[in-house]
């Protein structure tokens, strides 16, 4: 099928909680953009395209609760096809409060690091200097080392196969300190 999307869209296991005034829907959302995400619920009863929710989400682990009114775009019902997981489509309405700038972060830290990975899968051998300005972008506290940088990267991967293959916890990764 065929995506016509605005904004990229990152794999994501981040935590939400939807609710409006008659329920409280919670799950995980898959994949997440500037724009919005698919939350995998384990029921969708009441919901409906249009529907108007508020929504708390968590993007990482230790990460501050971010608040934002959403728009469902499309209720899936699931089926036997595990690409098609029972959930809601999302748009974001109004993130609130510093919302908008952690979302933003986060998406914009993803995205440089699928870039780094990107680069390091076209070469066997990554030679540092040619990776350096993309691991500059990296949001890390310092410089890696090579072999500080191949950890983090077999980690991250570790992470991406999970989170597409089978929508389980990410595996926590090694810190970089």
């Amino acid at each position: 099928m065929f995506e016509n999307r605005k904004f990229y869209r990152i794999p994501s296991q981040a935590r939400f909680i939807l609710g409006n005034s008659q329920k409280i829907f919670t799950g995980r959302c898959t994949n997440i953009s500037f724009g919005g995400g698919f939350v995998q619920l384990l029921d969708v009863t009441g919901l409906k395209s249009g529907d108007l929710l508020k929504c708390d989400f968590v993007l990482h682990e230790g990460g501050q609760v971010l608040t934002a009114q959403v728009e469902v775009r499309r209720v899936s019902q699931g089926s036997a096809d595990p690409t098609d997981p029972v959930g809601v489509g999302i748009s974001f309405s109004e993130l609130i409060g510093a919302s908008q700038k952690e979302l933003s972060q986060f998406v914009l830290d993803q995205k440089r690091i699928y870039e780094l990975l990107g680069a390091l899968l076209m070469n066997t051998e990554p030679d540092l200097r040619s990776i350096r300005p993309l691991i500059s972008k990296l949001p890390l506290q310092r410089q890696p080392s090579l072999r500080d940088l191949r950890i983090f990267v077999e980690a991250t991967l570790k992470a991406i196969q999970l989170v597409e293959q089978k929508g389980t916890s990410l595996p926590p990764s090694p810190g970089l300190s």
